[in-house]
């Protein structure tokens, strides 16, 4: 069966052209700026391509999440949502600065790579739209990837997560006392590059 997806360039255009949404070119800069000053990964490898496109380039985000269909009436049946977010757009109601892609109830997915990844393949290619030719004037940038570990568990099958001693997909802190041990605050965890997690945690191509 085929399922709707609202496309992310599609939705930034109505943003800016129906809604007339605008942030400030000095907030945009600021936010660039003081990630890179943290070594934030994405604002390092992504200098170079704002510097050349020369415009204001607004950074995006995803948000996946799920939730019961009915707690007391179907407590195993859930929905998957993922939602699009303008990162330096913040309205007073969080609700309204979260923007709905597409939602697929559990008992309609086959299996994550047959269900899941063809919709997030079309939301990859819009966003890649958004960022090379661009929206409404501006070019796009993902810059957050967000969602609970349960999110990110289903969507990449990474081999850490909360019950084994590896916890952590996102550095190596380990559940057990230790160097690395997760509530040793002093302890140095380096958080993995998106080559590390590429590596270290998606398991090989015949265990998805």
């Amino acid at each position: 069966m085929e399922l709707p997806v609202l496309l992310p360039h599609k939705t930034l255009e109505h943003l800016l052209l129906k809604c007339e949404l605008a942030l400030e070119d000095g907030l945009v800069q600021k936010y660039w700026e003081n990630l890179e000053k943290s070594g934030e990964e994405s604002a390092l490898k992504s200098k170079e391509y704002r510097q050349v496109v020369g415009e204001q380039v607004w950074p995006v985000g995803i948000h996946g999440d799920e939730a019961s269909m009915s707690i007391q009436n179907a407590p195993f049946d859930k929905i998957w949502g993922v939602f699009l977010s303008v990162v330096l757009f913040r309205p007073k109601a969080t609700r309204t600065s979260r923007f709905l892609m597409f939602a697929v109830e559990s008992s309609r997915v086959l299996d994550v790579q047959s269900t899941i990844f063809p919709l997030l393949e079309a939301v990859k290619n819009s966003l890649n739209f958004a960022c090379e030719i661009g929206v409404g004037g501006r070019r796009f940038l993902l810059s957050e990837l967000r969602g609970d570990q349960a999110w990110f568990k289903y969507i990449f099958r990474h081999k850490s997560w909360w019950i084994k001693n590896e916890i952590c997909f996102r550095c190596k802190a380990t559940g057990k006392s230790g160097p690395t041990c997760y509530v040793d605050y002093d302890a140095d965890l380096p958080l993995r590059t998106t080559e590390d997690f590429l590596l270290d945690e998606l398991p090989a191509d015949g265990d998805l």
